[in-house]
């Protein structure tokens, strides 16, 4: 299993060098909009999926070894990060050996109501949980979590996390049209941030294929619309704003990053800093053996690694 992909472009955190320690597509939610996916194994039971050591290894051989300076280090990719019982360890150990690089994990937030899962977190620099809806019929149709993770418990844990978390706590909300969209959410998502008091709010929507068809984006205006209401640091996060990173076998590492998430052209040429003609090539030669293909969103074109495709059907 690889361990380590990227760098990839995000959206929120520039160029990130992203650690996948889960299974594909192991999660506590099934999102309708899951971009990686349906999920195929949904669990709560927390697991060594990946060791710290193993972990440790591929990220020396990429920063020592090939030189790779990402912006971020991102705890991201097949599932839900936060079920991998190593996680606490895995954090340390990079702050401990790359101090210069900010950790960053990004979970829907759903186990934070584990103490266990909470102090191993407290050593990240920045976690993103989500948070997309506050109302218990959208929740169960947008998020389907596992039948053991209550509204109510994941928001009274997202609460004990601020309580003790001294780094930057940010809230995301992903909106699908006609699900989670609604007055009644909004009004009552704004009662709970104010009282939660994150460090930012990221609103963001479909922009990738999703995990289901017939899920599509809010507009920008609805966006900005909502970040009005919502108020103080709350801002819109749908556009790559990052910096470009080289990265050695640079065909291998875009089916990487394929397998975990589709990326347009443009995604991949400002993540691995490569031309058109050259990202072509890589392409062309990826198609050739069978190992991507092209699909289409929202009017624009995106490349998926096979495997993807086999989680979705």
């Amino acid at each position: 299993m690889g361990i380590v992909f990227g760098p990839v472009p995000s959206r929120r955190y520039g160029v990130s060098l992203g650690l996948d320690i889960v299974p594909l597509k192991t999660c506590t939610f099934s999102c309708v909009y899951c971009e990686v996916g349906r999920t195929t194994n949904m669990t709560i039971d927390r697991q060594p999926f990946v060791l710290k050591e193993d972990m440790a290894g591929e990220l020396k051989e990429v920063i020592q070894v090939k030189g790779v300076k990402p912006d971020y280090i991102t705890f991201a990719g097949s599932g839900e990060p936060t079920l991998n019982s190593e996680i606490g360890r895995m954090i340390k150990y990079i702050k401990r050996n790359y101090p210069d690089y900010p950790v960053v994990v990004l979970t829907n937030g759903s186990l934070l109501w584990m103490k266990e899962v909470r102090e191993e977190l407290l050593d990240a620099d920045i976690v993103e949980a989500s948070l997309d809806t506050v109302v218990e019929e959208e929740y169960k149709k947008l998020n389907r979590p596992h039948r053991d993770i209550l509204l109510s418990l994941y928001i009274a844990g997202l609460f004990e996390f601020r309580k003790v978390y001294k780094g930057r706590f940010i809230i995301e909300v992903l909106f699908a049209k006609g699900i989670n969209d609604t007055e009644e959410n909004i009004s009552r998502l704004g009662e709970v941030l104010k009282r939660l008091e994150p460090d930012g709010v990221h609103l963001n929507t479909v922009v990738r294929p999703p995990a289901e068809k017939g899920i599509e984006p809010v507009d920008e205006a609805f966006l900005g619309k909502v970040k009005e209401r919502l108020g103080r640091n709350v801002e819109v996060s749908t556009v790559f704003h990052g910096t470009k990173t080289g990265f050695e076998n640079i065909r291998d590492n875009i089916l990487k990053a394929l397998i975990i998430r589709p990326m347009s052209r443009e995604d991949m040429q400002q993540g691995f800093n490569i031309g058109e003609e050259e990202l072509d090539e890589y392409l062309k030669d990826l198609r050739k053996r069978g190992l991507i293909e092209e699909v289409e969103f929202g009017g624009k074109k995106y490349f998926q690694g096979i495997r993807y495709k086999g989680n979705i059907s």
